[in-house]
């Protein structure tokens, strides 16, 4: 039960903060590019390894608190849905060339992120990992992730 409650407080600070984000002047743009859903997607990418990675070697965290801010926080964060919409919305357009590049742009640097935040994590911990605790590790982040 008390997971639950980690999760929907996380949840709604990252609906609000992404509705926020979504809202604001901030990061406008005038081409059919959508900027803000890109950067909060590869900023949830970003974040996501990130504090998973150093939450399972660096920092000890309570798994329900890392819940709240992995499946909670960044899983309202991000959005895969107004990224689907998006792209939809560009091929009915006949945009064909912003929607492959929206695409491509956003697994590309989503990748880089999250790798970004796996080294940064690696860095910030002190020690580098080997393969066999990186495997074992991606295990583990899937499983706390259900």
């Amino acid at each position: 039960m008390r997971k639950y409650l980690f999760v929907g407080i996380g949840a709604f600070a990252g609906a609000i903060t992404r509705h926020w984000i979504l809202s604001s002047q901030l990061f406008d743009s005038t081409g059919s590019f959508p900027v803000k859903t890109w950067l909060i997607n590869v900023l949830g990418s970003f974040l996501l390894t990130f504090i998973l990675t150093l939450t399972l070697y660096k920092i000890h965290l309570d798994i329900d608190v890392r819940h709240g801010m992995t499946a909670g926080f960044l899983g309202a964060f991000t959005t895969f849905s107004t990224f689907s919409k998006e792209i939809a919305g560009m091929l009915h357009a006949g945009n064909y060339l912003y929607a492959l590049s929206y695409v491509s742009a956003s697994v590309i640097f989503g990748l880089l992120a999250a790798y970004l935040g796996f080294l940064l994590a690696e860095f910030a911990g002190g020690r580098f990992f080997t393969r066999n605790e990186i495997a074992d590790d991606i295990e583990v982040m899937e499983e706390d992730l259900e």
